[in-house]
């Protein structure tokens, strides 16, 4: 990323915690600065200026985060989450998610012969047709 998260600086919020919490233990996400990141991504998608909206949005639907009948406004954090490399990799295999996560970083998922590392990445949905997860019984 270009610019650096900025977080402001904010009396402790026990309600706003307890919810970077719960997300960071459902999505299966090693530390808060990953949370800061997706959030990044939503304050930026919210605030695109108005000559660049239907470039965005079409973006969003090829990732699968907005269907067609959707608004920007509709764009969530947990829509985010759910498209990352992770959490589908969780989705395909059933396991858990420290499960799949380690299958990624440690280069057992394959997209178009391209091993994946990055856990955060977000697939489109014609990339989630063509992962290939390898599994060698040594």
């Amino acid at each position: 990323m270009s610019k650096k998260l900025i977080k402001k600086l904010t009396k402790w919020n026990k309600i706003i915690l307890e919810k970077e919490k719960k997300l960071t233990i459902t999505y299966g996400l090693r530390n808060k600065l990953e949370l800061q990141r997706v959030y990044f991504k939503l304050s930026k998608i919210k605030k695109t200026k108005f000559d660049q909206i239907s470039i965005v949005k079409d973006k969003l639907i090829r990732l699968g985060i907005l269907s067609e009948d959707e608004s920007l406004l509709d764009v969530t954090i947990e829509k985010i989450l759910n498209r990352r490399t992770q959490t589908i990799i969780s989705g395909l295999c059933k396991k858990s998610l420290k499960h799949s996560r380690q299958l990624i970083t440690h280069g057992h998922v394959k997209l178009n012969d391209i091993r994946i590392k990055s856990p955060s990445q977000l697939l489109t949905l014609e990339q989630e047709k063509q992962i290939i997860i390898l599994i060698n019984n040594d």
